[in-house]
C-alpha cells in the first residue's frame, strides 16, 4: 500500500507561478509609475490583458513576456527581476 502523495498538483504550481509573475509585473510597473493603460500601449496589448496578467489569471507566451519586459524596461526571469545589462554593466533606469 502506498502512502499519500505530498507533491503539489501541476495546476496549483502553474497558478502560483502566474500569481508570482503577475505580482512582479505590477511591482515593477508601479515602481516606474507606469499605468496599466500606458504599459498596454507600449506592449501592443489590451489594458484588460495587463490587468489579468497582474492578477495571475492569465498565462503568457514567450513573445508576450518579451513585449512586457521591453514595455517596463526590465527583465523578468525565474521569479527574479533583473535590470537589462549594457556592455557588461547594469543599466540605470
Amino acid at each position: 500500500m502506498k502512502g499519500p502523495s505530498f507533491s503539489i498538483p501541476h495546476s496549483f504550481a502553474k497558478e502560483a507561478l502566474r500569481k508570482t509573475f503577475g505580482a512582479a509585473v505590477r511591482r515593477e510597473r508601479t515602481a516606474r509609475r507606469i499605468s496599466q493603460d500606458e504599459l498596454a500601449k507600449r506592449c501592443g496589448l489590451h489594458p484588460r490583458t495587463i490587468a489579468k496578467i497582474e492578477a495571475g489569471e492569465l498565462g503568457i507566451r514567450p513573445e508576450t513576456l518579451d513585449r512586457i519586459q521591453r514595455g517596463i524596461g526590465c527583465a523578468l526571469g525565474n521569479g527574479a527581476i533583473e535590470k537589462p545589462k549594457v556592455k557588461g554593466k547594469e543599466q540605470r533606469l
